[in-house]
């Protein structure tokens, strides 16, 4: 989310945190130990919690959940990213958010594992859906829970970094995205002060704006 990026890398971004956010904070963290253990325990777990090496153009940080041992023929390595979500929004996914493909992808490209899973855990029955991902280069495709292809997303990694140089440049250069954030739009403003503040003193900008500026 480039606001989000714009506002971290200005340093003014402060996250707010809520009761009910410690709440999904603490039953992550069980899950995510839980689902350690069983990787653990099967023989399967090779990586857990674990840094990705940095890109050698910007400062892009995270931690990856999971790597594990496949057992498919093609790929020797799988790369999990497991997320917890509320009941009613779990029964009805249908496709990965797009923010954590973003994330799964980032973590894919940077470990040089191309295939795994967006996982999902139900808070409440603790059931999950497996949503099968795979990087092809630059390109991601994204399967459902049962297996079948649901879209390929041609060029998806240079567009996701693009986005990363658009916001640092927007942080350098007095500018704000004018696109706001998908997970704000469906959640709500992280920033609603900062976001309008930054929109009335600096210039905004698209990204088409920024590939003519440095010509892209």
């Amino acid at each position: 989310s480039p606001r989000i990026l714009v506002l971290k890398y200005l340093g003014v971004f402060k996250e707010q945190i809520k009761y009910r956010n410690t709440q999904y904070m603490e039953v992550g963290t069980a899950s995510h130990t839980r689902w350690g253990n069983k990787f653990s325990k099967s023989g399967l777990l090779l990586e857990s919690e674990t840094y990705i090496p940095k890109h050698p153009d910007f400062d892009l940080r995270g931690k990856l959940d999971f790597v594990i041992r496949s057992t498919f023929p093609q790929h020797d390595r799988l790369l999990i990213e497991l997320k917890t979500t509320g009941d009613d929004n779990w029964k009805s996914m249908k496709v990965p958010e797009s923010n954590h493909l973003a994330q799964w992808s980032t973590y894919s490209d940077r470990k040089r594992i191309p295939a795994g899973f967006v996982v999902y855990e139900n808070r409440d029955s603790l059931e999950a859906n497996f949503f099968p991902v795979l990087l092809e280069g630059p390109n991601l495709k994204v399967y459902s829970k049962d297996g079948f292809l649901i879209t390929t997303n041609l060029d998806f990694m240079i567009q996701l970094y693009n986005k990363v140089k658009f916001s640092i440049w927007c942080a350098g250069n007095q500018k704000f995205p004018t696109l706001k954030c998908s997970e704000c739009i469906k959640f709500g403003c992280k920033q609603p002060q900062l976001c309008e503040e930054f929109e009335k003193t600096k210039t905004l900008v698209t990204i088409e704006d920024w590939k003519k500026e440095v010509g892209l």
